[in-house]
């Protein structure tokens, strides 16, 4: 009697413990890929959330009276751990520290000429450090304008404008065709740009 007692409880321990380890796993979301058909499939966990930063947590009106991220569309980091966040819908770019704390937010600039000028829908953004004059640029997709603007790490945090680049002269690309989206920088300087109106692939240009 006492060994079938005895048999029963290890089956039920068993039961509980083989019971409980995927529920203990479980995601609280789904992790996917696409078939050849484009189908949706179930694919393992990739990587797993670690942490979840809200607006409010980033104290971004300590820099801007908006103080919500609105329809972000691209963030990168640095070297150092900052983040860049193109906070599309509120025409900005928010910077924080590696303690995802605002440090900076790009919204307005003077350009070469002397005029003030506004972002307008940024959707990418990409960051460059030179590891030996540890100068830091930030290229912006200021998409709404149709160009990508460039700005250069001042000693006190801040980001002052340092060039802009329009739509290459060159029969390459139609006028229309230079909507940049994406961008992308090398070691060499040299720029890789997505354009949502170019179908034709990857804009690249010298530095």
């Amino acid at each position: 009697m006492k060994k079938i007692t005895s048999i029963l409880l290890l089956a039920l321990v068993a039961v509980l413990v083989f019971t409980a380890i995927p529920t203990a796993a479980k995601e609280p979301y789904d992790t996917y890929t696409y078939s050849i058909d484009g189908v949706p499939l179930k694919s393992p966990t990739a990587y797993k959330a670690e942490n979840v930063v809200e607006s409010f947590d980033m104290n971004i009106g300590k820099y801007s009276s908006v103080t919500n991220l609105k329809a972000a569309k691209d963030v990168v980091t640095d070297k150092d751990s900052n983040v860049y966040i193109a906070d599309t819908g509120n025409n900005r770019i928010v910077i924080l520290d590696k303690y995802y704390l605002a440090k900076a937010v790009i919204e307005s600039y003077t350009d070469e000429f002397g005029k003030p000028q506004t972002l307008n829908q940024p959707e990418g953004v990409f960051v460059t450090t030179n590891n030996d004059t540890k100068e830091r640029l930030v290229y912006v997709c200021d998409t709404g304008n149709s160009q990508i603007v460039v700005f250069k790490e001042q000693a006190d945090g801040t980001f002052a404008h340092s060039r802009t680049i329009e739509k290459p002269d060159t029969p390459l690309l139609k006028a229309e065709a230079f909507k940049p989206s994406s961008v992308a920088v090398d070691q060499y300087g040299r720029v890789f740009v997505v354009s949502k109106s170019c179908f034709e692939g990857v804009i690249v240009m010298s530095s």
